[in-house]
Order: C-alpha cells, then sequence, then structure tokens
C-alpha cells in the first residue's frame, strides 16, 4: 500500500487539509492511516487507494514517498479481528446468561388467572344489572 501525507493528499485530491483531517479522525479510516510518531509532533499518513475512493484525484501524486511492508498492518488487523470476536462472544454468554435467569425466574411466578369466568363472556350492561334482567 502506498500512504501520502495530508498536504500531498489535499494537493491530490483538490480538498481542504481539513477535510483529509476530518476523514482521518473517522472511525471506518483508522485501518487506512498510520500515524507517525516525530519530534515536532505525529504525522499523518493515508492509503492512496483508500484516498481516491472516497475523494475523485484532480492530479497525479507521488506516491513513492512513504511505502512499508504490508506484514505488520496484517498482523495488526487480524489481532484486532481477534479482540473483538472474543468481545462479541463475551457478550452473547452473558445474553444468554441473563435469558436463562429470566427464564428461570418467570418459572417461580404463580400462573396469571383473570377474573372473569370467560373473556368470550359478556358482561351485562349497567341498565341490565340495576333492574336485574337476563
Amino acid at each position: 500500500m502506498n500512504y501520502i501525507d495530508i498536504a500531498e493528499a489535499s494537493k491530490a485530491t483538490g480538498k481542504n487539509p481539513m477535510t483529509i483531517r476530518r476523514l482521518i479522525k473517522k472511525p471506518q479510516s483508522k485501518a487506512f492511516v498510520r500515524i507517525e510518531k516525530l519530534e515536532h509532533g505525529d504525522k499523518y499518513t493515508i492509503d492512496v487507494n483508500y484516498l481516491f475512493s472516497i475523494y475523485t484525484p484532480v492530479n497525479t501524486v507521488n506516491t513513492q514517498s512513504i511505502q512499508q511492508p504490508i506484514q505488520p498492518d496484517l498482523e495488526r488487523l487480524l489481532k484486532e479481528k481477534d479482540e473483538r470476536i472474543k468481545d462479541l462472544k463475551e457478550q452473547l454468554d452473558k445474553k444468554d446468561r441473563v435469558i436463562e435467569s429470566l427464564t428461570d425466574t418467570m418459572k417461580l411466578l404463580p400462573a396469571h388467572t383473570t377474573q372473569f369466568t370467560s373473556i368470550n363472556q359478556k358482561r351485562k350492561s349497567w341498565w341490565r344489572r340495576i333492574l336485574g334482567e337476563n
């Protein structure tokens, strides 16, 4: 993967550098962004293919500025994926335990009874009850 910095990305897409920074900060962009720690601060770089899938290129850009092996990225992504799967499995187990607990609690409750002899049986009107008619 080829990575370029914010200034180059801005020139390549014709977008304002702040627009590129907003794109970099989005959660779905995290896998395509690299951060280099420098003396005076962090340097953000973004994958060219991802950038051009979001914004169309205006002109050509020198993509050979930063090229690093793919292997560390893949290992990091696989590790993050495995951790996410583990967390989701734990959440499912917790949900199942709660459902089982609630089901057991419901079994302990008394059965629901109705006050009327039949749901379909209509109640006498107010007048019929006072006058004692059927």
